[in-house]
């Protein structure tokens, strides 16, 4: 049977002493990205995780993507996993897709399907900030994400979002979903 990804066993946490709790300041030495998909091909899979305690908290681009960071022809299929309480200082505290379309070499692309996302924060997409037109997010769950601007769960521009749920996320400015 399928990984139910509210109950996964394997967790990938970005919280190096194991020292987390509800204070800002016991995460500072949480890792950036608790995983890297960049440069990865349309084969990779990455299924059944929680992934936890990611903190984009360095410069350009560590700034972004707390839970993962997918840009330079990141192409990985994401399934039945859990993004929960990752942040970025910028954007996406659960996912940064970063696609650049005057890179020619570039090839990002990732699909993202039955995942959660909970309680990640960002300036922008508190889950997911993605800027790639061929993302496809499916039958995904977001709930409690907090973005300090836009897009309490997703900062989209163009990519195609379906079958997914939304509630209780909030942003300061604009959408509060996405």
């Amino acid at each position: 049977s399928d990984p139910d990804p509210m109950s996964n066993g394997t967790i990938l946490s970005g919280d190096l002493l194991q020292n987390d709790t509800e204070e800002e300041s016991s995460k500072e030495e949480n890792s950036f990205h608790v995983l890297n998909a960049s440069d990865v091909d349309p084969n990779t899979l990455i299924d059944g995780f929680t992934i936890i305690g990611g903190n984009a908290n360095g410069d350009w681009p560590d700034s972004n993507g707390g839970g993962a960071i997918i840009y330079r022809s990141g192409n990985p299929t994401i399934v039945n996993c859990r993004f929960h309480k990752n942040r970025a200082d910028d954007d996406g505290g659960g996912i940064f897709i970063y696609w650049d379309e005057y890179e020619d070499e570039q090839d990002t692309h990732p699909t993202i399907m039955d995942c959660s996302f909970e309680e990640n924060t960002s300036q922008v997409g508190g889950a997911i900030h993605t800027i790639d037109p061929d993302t496809h997010i499916i039958q995904s769950v977001f709930s409690s994400n907090l973005a300090e601007r836009d897009g309490g769960a997703i900062f989209n521009y163009g990519s195609i979002i379906s079958g997914s749920t939304f509630s209780k996320n909030t942003s300061t400015q604009r959408g509060g979903a996405i």
